[in-house]
């Protein structure tokens, strides 16, 4: 049994639902006072009381409780993701055993255990959200975390899907990236000079990090106390300003230069290639994104570059050219990783939904990856492949197992599409066999519809829509 292998058994005999993350790994959410242990759950607000302790922004009564279900065995239902993962097949390794075996966890295991489900801890592992002033307006995305997508909502409304208001605003309260207005931020920057000093990653994300001053203002603070074991992560569309990319370098430059943290990693979010990937990212310049990351790479050989993929079915047409741009950019730079997760909300562009075709494309896709393990490592192979083990349990053939999802796939690609003065059909000709078929579902659904009303008989409220 390897090393891995043993930590993972470690962490299994402490209880089957255990996972580190939820003692040492918080995402802050300041723009609205939230919360998560990692970013699969739902964000859970932070009390405005507790902010007079600070460390509860992160050890919060209800994370408490959901550590207590953990040592007992219990799998909190906000971890569904890894439960998915988990139950999709037996070989196939979950994020909850990837984090609790990092660097940045198992060697805290001793600490965890002690604190139990009683006592604060500082995380190790923090990712914060200053702002959620954003330029692009993501297909997936939603008004919360994208200034652009809030702007969209407020000029069309929202997408008229038929069982959730994507996109649209969920949250009542939201406060500014001033901490003198924003009282989290404020408890969070009280917080900080303590907190650095156990953190071992520290990752800014958004919105677009970069057009937040706060970002900035991390950099300051740690040229000026420097944390020469902090690794350092930011998020970033990369569709920015020439004058904000080369800002984010001379920051990164003086940080490295003066040994002020131990590495910096650059986490850039792309879903495929060329103009589809524009059109799941709207508002992204693929070409801009290509030449700022090998930019990076060529400035920084010493630093990691990470390319986030969110995979959802708008990805799954031209994914195998995103692999081999991988390759072509792995034979020049050789810290570049590629992350990928699966879309799991909406749900309506969730790759769970797709028929047999798209599951065999995701397939040979696999395949490909496998081919070439030279330049695909077996972390990035085995993301990849526990997606496609997730996608083919969650399929049933035999019958339209997610209709109403797939129906409102077409409602949102073609209000989504109608929005961006863009031409789906002809951006995703791959896709047409598929869109047909939700076509012809949302028809039979307007004739039932009417049927319906026609008999006078109401819809629930979950099945209206404009």
């Amino acid at each position: 049994m390897d090393q891995k292998n043993k930590m993972r058994h470690r962490i299994n005999e402490i209880s089957p639902s255990f996972c580190i993350a939820k003692w040492l790994q918080v995402t802050l959410d300041l723009v609205h006072g939230e919360n998560h242990s990692c970013h699969h759950p739902l964000r859970q607000p932070i009390s405005l009381s507790d902010l007079k302790e600070p460390s509860k922004m992160h050890n919060t009564d209800f994370k408490k409780a959901r550590r207590k279900e953990m040592l007992e065995g219990v799998r909190p239902k906000e971890c569904s993701y890894c439960w998915n993962i988990e139950d999709s097949s037996s070989t196939e390794i979950s994020d909850r055993l990837i984090k609790s075996t990092d660097e940045w966890a198992y060697p805290h295991l001793k600490e965890v255990l002690k604190a139990s489900d009683k006592e604060n801890i500082n995380p190790t592992y923090m990712e914060v959200m200053f702002s959620k002033t954003c330029n692009l307006s993501c297909s997936y995305c939603m008004a919360d975390i994208s200034s652009s997508i809030e702007a969209e909502i407020k000029k069309f409304g929202p997408i008229p899907v038929q069982h959730e208001m994507h996109r649209s605003s969920q949250k009542q309260i939201r406060y500014s990236d001033n901490p003198d207005k924003n009282p989290y931020l404020k408890a969070f920057w009280q917080w900080f000079p303590d907190l650095i000093k156990d953190l071992e990653v520290f990752r800014i994300t958004g919105g677009e990090p970069l057009l937040s001053e706060n970002t900035f203002k991390v950099f300051d603070y740690l040229e000026a106390h420097p944390q020469p074991k902090l690794v350092l992560s930011i998020n970033s569309n990369l569709s920015l300003p020439e004058h904000l990319i080369e800002k984010l370098f001379k920051k990164v430059e003086n940080l490295l230069t003066k040994n002020a943290i131990a590495q910096f990693e650059l986490y850039a979010s792309i879903d495929t290639v060329g103009e589809q990937a524009s059109f799941i990212r709207s508002g992204l310049c693929y070409q801009t994104f290509i030449q700022n990351i090998e930019k990076f790479c060529k400035k920084f050989p010493q630093s990691k570059c990470i390319l986030m993929c969110t995979y959802n079915i708008l990805s799954i047409p031209k994914f195998h050219l995103l692999l081999e741009e991988l390759i072509r950019l792995k034979k020049d730079y050789k810290d570049i990783v590629l992350d990928i997760s699966y879309l799991k909300d909406p749900s309506y562009l969730s790759p769970k939904i797709i028929n047999k075709p798209l599951l065999e494309k995701v397939n040979k896709d696999l395949v490909f990856m496998q081919k070439n393990h030279e330049y695909f490592s077996d972390y990035e192979i085995g993301k990849f492949k526990r997606i496609y083990y997730w996608i083919k349990h969650a399929q049933d053939h035999t019958a339209y197992k997610y209709k109403p999802e797939m129906i409102d796939f077409y409602i949102f690609i073609k209000e989504f599409s109608k929005r961006k003065k863009k031409d789906f059909q002809q951006i995703f000709p791959e896709l047409a066999g598929f869109y047909n078929l939700t076509h012809k579902l949302f028809i039979e659904f307007q004739m039932d519809k009417n049927r319906k009303n026609n008999n006078q008989t109401d819809l629930p409220k979950a099945q209206k829509f404009n």
